[in-house]
């Protein structure tokens, strides 16, 4: 978010929220690596899902 030039207001949530580095020394991809381990480990199999049919329409 951003103000006006002439906004004496902070943004909305410039206050909000805690202040926490990421660790470091870890590897990001790593991290997602074994998060993706357990999930695959929880569920090993993906569900069985009905297909669309050809006349849906996704709209945003």
């Amino acid at each position: 978010m951003s103000c006006f030039a002439n906004c004496a207001d902070a943004p909305l949530a410039a206050e909000a929220g805690l202040s926490a580095p990421p660790p470091a020394g870890e590897d990001p991809w790593r991290t997602f690596e074994e998060l993706m381990a357990v999930v695959e480990a929880l569920c090993p199999e993906w569900p069985q899902r009905p297909t669309f049919p050809q006349d849906a329409k996704f709209l945003l």
